[in-house]
């Protein structure tokens, strides 16, 4: 949730046995549809999602896939 407590920042997966993150959005906790931040292909994952101080910005790290690590 975003230090401001308006937002939820969400990731969506695929199906099937990989985990890895392929998307993320955030949904206002006031209701509405969802803001696409991110998509990814099936070589990235998002490990990491920190909200920053002023709820207008997040901060990302990169995933290693299986293939790299």
């Amino acid at each position: 949730m975003s230090p401001d407590g308006e937002w939820i920042t969400v990731g969506t997966v695929p199906g099937g046995t990989q985990r890895d993150v392929h998307g993320k959005s955030c949904v206002p906790t006031s209701g509405g549809e969802p803001h696409t931040l991110l998509k990814l292909d099936d070589a990235l994952g998002i490990a990491v999602v920190t909200w920053m101080p002023d709820s207008r910005s997040l901060q990302m790290a990169r995933g290693l896939s299986s293939a790299e690590g």
